[in-house]
């Protein structure tokens, strides 16, 4: 912030500075100046042309086009004095108020140029009117001609530095857009990571609890109930260990893919009292954890899809990690005969939408007497 209000303290510094010393200096040559005999017109021209230098001073920056005007006629009335002028303060006041307009972003290129043909042919026309030697007004053309370059060249950097000034508020604003953008990207990371894990556990829990509920109260069956009673600790136990993971993911402090998906397979064959196997084809590479989670919940959903439509079959996980991408396997034997009644969930379309988020690819499908889902990330 203070470097922001000290750039704007220097440029308004210098916005002023070329105004004040073009006053200065043609307030000292009015006073210099030598007005011959019979030539007291030429104090009105000096006049005229201060009083609207001075007028665009007054209103360049609240109406910077508008003020062009005064500023035109300032450098073009003291070029009419320019032959019968004894010194050179018409030529110094036109080619004052001619660098300032040339130096202008406002103007345009012909705009600039046609003031200075018009400058110089008033010159020319004075000069010869006023029966002034030729080296005289050629000097005069060529002070004019120097005095323009010289303002093309600040009208150049000034058309840099607010080039430079767009390019920095487009930039800041792109800045603030992708923080935004990567913000609600976070914000949308964090819901997914905790829906999933939220509600995965507490419907597991759900369903335990109300046949633990059913087995007590209708069947008056206690072993079956604490059957249920110790899944349903099982399935707390997973739960916050699948909310440790979710927390270790948004702290980019996930564990090891072949530790995790060690653990929830023999966690799955245990609950589910089903064979399952894990094995790893390669050397580890470590992923980042957005891939890391992803890979856990497809491998997590497929599970669950294969307890419910192959209950009892054994099932199989892969994880392989060829060149450039890794891969994750999950098999199981397809069901002897498909339920009717079954209507497709929202599993699979899950698994597929949270791949797609980490710029990986997910293959589902019967693959001979088998059921595959086959996740590729890149890595």
């Amino acid at each position: 912030m203070t470097d922001a209000v000290s750039d704007e303290v220097e440029e308004r510094r210098w916005r002023w500075a070329a105004p004040a010393a073009g006053t200065a200096l043609l307030a000292v040559t009015q006073m210099t100046a030598t007005v011959p005999a019979g030539a007291g017109w030429l104090w009105v021209l000096y006049a005229v042309s201060s009083a609207s230098w001075l007028l665009w001073i007054g209103i360049s920056e609240r109406f910077p086009r508008a003020a062009l005007l005064p500023l035109a006629a300032a450098s073009a009335v003291p070029a009419f004095g320019t032959g019968a002028a004894t010194d050179g303060t018409a030529v110094i006041m036109t080619c004052i108020t001619l660098a300032a307009f040339a130096s202008r972003l406002e103007p345009g290129t012909v705009a600039i140029i046609a003031l200075m043909v018009f400058d110089a042919a008033a010159i020319v026309v004075s000069s010869l009117l006023g029966h002034r030697p030729s080296e005289a007004w050629l000097g005069a053309l060529g002070a004019v001609v120097i005095v323009v370059l010289v303002g093309f060249t600040r009208r150049g950097h000034l058309t840099r530095v607010a080039q430079a000034e767009r390019l920095l508020h487009q930039e800041r604003l792109a800045h603030t857009r992708g923080v935004r953008a990567a913000t609600l990207d976070e914000r949308t990371r964090i819901a997914r990571e905790i829906h999933d894990v939220v509600a995965h556990s507490l419907g597991a829990l759900r369903v335990q609890l109300e046949v633990m509920h059913t087995l007590l109260v209708e069947e008056n069956d206690t072993e079956g109930a604490l059957r249920s009673l110790a899944l349903s600790r099982s399935l707390a136990d997973q739960g916050l260990s699948d909310v440790r993971d979710a927390v270790a993911a948004l702290r980019e402090d996930v564990r090891a893919l072949p530790d995790a998906l060690t653990e929830l397979v023999r966690t799955f064959g245990r609950e589910h009292d089903t064979p399952a196997d894990f094995t790893m084809l390669g050397e580890h590479r470590d992923l980042p954890s957005a891939q890391t989670i992803a890979l856990l919940r497809i491998c997590r959903e497929a599970l669950t899809n294969a307890a419910k439509h192959a209950a009892g079959e054994a099932v199989s996980v892969e994880l392989e990690y060829p060149p450039d991408e890794v891969r994750l396997h999950v098999r199981n034997p397809l069901a002897a005969a498909p339920d009717p009644g079954h209507t497709p969930g929202y599993g699979l379309t899950g698994m597929r939408e949270r791949i797609e988020l980490v710029d990986g690819t997910l293959v589902t499908g019967p693959d001979g007497r088998f059921w595959d889902v086959t996740a590729r990330v890149p890595g």
